[in-house]
Parts: structure tokens; C-alpha cells; sequence
């Protein structure tokens, strides 16, 4: 199965409207937190509703779509969704007007905090997306320790492979240095799952001791890192191939940019 991973896209439309035209050239697009710009003025409906709409007609073409959240999401007052039922300018206006309930995600969409089976053609796979979360904990107190538990017990049942999306990396390692997190690095080891995919420090790729992929034990963690979209037309992303455990990073860097 071929996967496209990236983060951090922070409501660039033009990077949005980059992964529609590569929808069909991949089995599945996930993206590790940070999908809008809250630091933005506003309140943001605006942004959601243009990642929505992309992200919409992402599974709409058959491709389907994988979402954790990140810290900027946690201002949100309400979760990015895609419905099974297309996103209309009626449709929202009946939302807020009518105490009618919401259609249910597409089911090509995996929403924040899930874990579930994609499938395309023979292929399957388990992803997990763990939402972001700033309190840390230990043993069952951890962030998102059901879906973590649901992802391996599949494994254990189903034989596929096992992606997780979590937003802040894990600490003492090459996608996260020390900026990472302790906790999530401890959760790996404990857990075990084939890949993870992180983002939230888009410098580290590129600084000295840092790489876009390094591993704890068996698990491939993964962090393309991000640039500032005046810097480049294309996304940092990572093209990783399940079958072969490969994964190939497309990146721009601008030395005098820090995110």
C-alpha cells in the first residue's frame, strides 16, 4: 500500500488542492495534526470549511483520508469532519437552525481519535489517530490508551500492518530530539505498531542530529517536518510503501526560515 503522510499544512488552500490532484496516485493520504492556522484572527470557520471541502472531495474520488489532530486544533470549538452526505450551504445553515442530527463521516474518512481498517484492493491496513492532548500520563492514564489497545488487538487478529498519527513526536529520537514527547516515545516501545507519523516540530528533519525517519525497537517513526507555504508550492511529505517498508521524503528548506 502506498501512503502519503505530511502535517502542519495550516489552512494552506494551495497545499490542500495539492493532495486532491495526488489522491490518485496514492491508496491513502494521512495528516498528523495541525490541518488549520489558529493563531489566525477569526474564528476560523472559514478555514475549516475550505479543509473540509478539499479533504470531501479527496474521499469522494475513492481515496481514502486519515486525520489527527494537532495543538492549533485544540482551540477548535468544533472537529473537522467529512459527512457521508456532500457539505452544502443549505446543509450547514439546517445544522445550525434545525435540531436535526449530523449525517454520519464518510467512510472513507478516519476522523480524530479512531482506529480502524482501510482497505484498497488486497491490501490492508490498521490506522490509529490519537488526538492531541497536552496533560500527560502513565500506564492506562495515557492519551488515547483505548485506541492504542484497539490497534494491537487488531493486528493480533487481522496480520496488517499498523500506522498510528500522532501530532507531537516522540523525544530522544531523530524526528524528535528533545522537543518530543518522553510519554509517546514509552508508548511506542510498549505498543510496537509498524509505523507512526508525527509532525508539530518542522525543523527538526533538517537539523544536525535529525532525520525524517528514525525507529524505536520495530516501529518506523516518521516526521517530514513543514516549511512556510510562501516557501515552497508542495508540502514536506513522505511517500511510504507498506510492502517494502519504505519510505521516500519530499522536502523544501529555507535556512533562514524557523517555524
Amino acid at each position: 500500500m502506498k501512503i502519503l503522510l505530511t502535517s502542519d499544512l495550516h489552512s494552506c488552500s494551495f497545499w490542500y488542492d495539492w493532495l486532491l490532484d495526488q489522491s490518485t496516485r496514492v491508496d491513502l493520504i494521512a495528516i498528523a495534526g495541525d490541518l488549520i492556522e489558529a493563531f489566525a484572527t477569526g474564528n476560523h470557520s472559514e478555514e475549516i470549511r475550505v479543509v473540509e471541502l478539499c479533504l470531501g472531495k479527496i474521499v469522494v474520488a475513492g481515496c481514502p483520508v486519515a486525520i489527527c489532530s494537532g495543538n492549533h486544533e485544540l482551540f477548535l470549538r468544533k472537529t473537522i469532519r467529512v459527512p457521508e452526505m456532500p457539505l452544502t450551504a443549505l446543509s450547514r445553515l439546517g445544522e445550525l437552525i434545525l435540531p436535526i442530527p449530523k449525517t454520519p463521516n464518510h467512510p472513507l474518512f478516519l476522523q480524530d481519535g479512531s482506529t480502524r481498517i482501510v482497505k484498497k484492493g488486497t491490501e490492508s491496513i490498521i490506522v490509529t489517530t490519537i488526538p492531541y492532548r497536552i496533560e500527560v500520563g502513565w500506564g492506562t492514564d495515557i492519551p488515547g490508551f483505548h485506541l492504542w489497545e484497539a490497534g494491537r488487538k487488531l493486528r493480533e487478529e487481522m496480520g496488517c500492518p499498523w500506522i498510528v498519527l500522532h501530532h507531537v513526536p516522540p523525544r530522544d529520537t531523530q524526528v524528535g530530539g528533545t522537543r518530543g514527547h518522553f510519554s509517546v516515545a514509552k508508548t511506542i516501545g510498549r505498543f510496537q505498531p509498524d509505523f507512526v507519523i508525527s509532525g508539530h516540530l518542522h525543523d527538526q528533519p533538517f537539523l544536525k542530529g535529525g532525520a525524517f525517519c528514525d525507529r524505536i525497537g520495530s516501529t518506523l517513526c516518521l516526521n517530514a517536518g513543514q516549511v512556510h507555504p510562501k516557501s515552497s508550492r508542495i508540502p514536506n511529505h513522505i511517500i511510504l510503501d507498506t510492502t517494502s517498508v519504505e519510505g521516500k521524503w519530499f522536502h523544501f528548506w529555507q535556512e533562514n526560515y524557523r517555524a
